[in-house]
C-alpha cells in the first residue's frame, strides 16, 4: 500500500488579519520624520493574529501622531482582547512598541522619545492542534 500523510493545524479562536492602521496627525514635539506602523490582534491566551498592511506617513515638525488598529476606531473581532503596535522608520524592520497588549478601544501616541526597540511581528496565530491525516491507497 502507498501511504500519504496530511498534516492541518487547527486554531481553535482564530484573529483575523487587522485592516490598515490609521494614524492621526496633530500638533505636538515630535520633530520632522517618516513613521510607518503595523498592527495585531491579541487574545486573552496571548496569541496574536497575522500583521495589518503597513500605513506610513511623513510627520510634519513640531506633530504628534496617535495610532488606531482600524478605520472607524477599534473593530475588534470577538476573541480578541487588546493590541499591539509595531512601528519603524522605514516600511521594513518594524518592531513591537508596547510592552504588554494596549487596550481594545485605546490608542497609541507616539512619544516625544522617539520609537524603541522591540520583536519583528510573528507570521501569524499558532495552532492549537495539529491533526494528521493520512490516505491509503491499496494495491493488489
Amino acid at each position: 500500500p502507498y501511504t500519504t500523510l496530511f498534516r492541518s493545524g487547527i486554531v481553535y479562536n482564530p484573529l483575523p488579519k487587522p485592516p490598515l492602521p490609521v494614524m492621526n496627525l496633530g500638533e505636538g514635539s515630535i520633530l520632522a520624520q517618516s513613521l510607518f506602523v503595523q498592527t495585531t490582534w491579541v487574545n486573552s491566551k496571548g496569541c496574536e493574529s497575522s500583521a495589518s498592511p503597513v500605513n506610513g506617513q511623513l510627520l510634519p515638525n513640531l506633530s504628534s501622531v496617535t495610532v488606531l488598529p482600524a478605520a472607524a476606531g477599534p473593530q475588534a473581532p470577538a476573541t480578541a482582547t487588546g493590541w499591539n503596535l509595531y512601528a519603524s522608520s522605514t516600511d521594513a524592520n518594524l518592531e513591537l512598541q508596547n510592552m504588554s497588549p494596549i487596550r481594545l478601544g485605546s490608542s497609541w501616541q507616539l512619544p516625544a522619545r522617539g520609537l524603541v526597540s522591540g520583536a519583528a511581528p510573528s507570521s501569524g496565530q499558532r495552532p492549537d492542534l495539529y491533526i494528521t491525516l493520512s490516505k491509503r491507497i491499496l494495491r493488489g
